[in-house]
């Protein structure tokens, strides 16, 4: 059902710089998770942990565990890495069926702040999907455009 799936837009607020560890309370299983593949990118930690979530890194190659992120190796293989990485980004209705709700987090961003008003947000919504706006483009096409122009992926994908 996912052409159904209702969608709530997300504003990123102002960030919370202060490190600590703050349980989410939530009786959901939740999970954060990422992807680092071909060494592409650095590991941004978070700034809140919240002990009550599972945080899982996806690599193509064995990694030591980062705290808060465990490794899971990426099933999926593509010659291109960053296909390897969109892959697990698009699919955690099958990597991550164990989890009522599924956060990705680009490697290289740092969440700042507490995940818990984003997750109520989706809860009022009712939505099955919550995106975070892009900065510049302010659509799908605009962005498959610029994938194109700096070669992050071929115009006919």
């Amino acid at each position: 059902m996912c052409c159904a799936a209702k969608i709530a837009p997300l504003r990123v607020g102002a960030p919370n710089y202060a490190t600590r560890v703050e349980p989410l309370n939530d009786h959901r299983r939740i999970a954060i998770y990422t992807c680092v593949t071909g060494g592409y990118d650095e590991i941004a930690k978070p700034v809140i942990v919240h002990p009550d979530v599972d945080y899982l890194m996806f690599s193509d190659t064995e990694l030591p565990d980062s705290f808060p992120y465990k490794n899971r190796r990426c099933q999926y293989r593509d010659t291109d890495s960053r296909r390897s990485a969109r892959y697990v980004k698009t699919h955690p209705h099958l990597l991550l069926r164990d989890y009522d709700v599924a956060v990705w987090i680009d490697a290289n961003i740092m969440l700042k702040s507490s995940l818990a008003p984003f997750l109520d947000i989706l809860d009022r919504a009712d939505a099955d999907l919550g995106v975070i706006f892009h900065a510049v483009r302010k659509s799908f096409a605009e962005e498959a455009e610029e994938c194109a122009r700096i070669g992050a992926d071929e115009r006919d994908v």
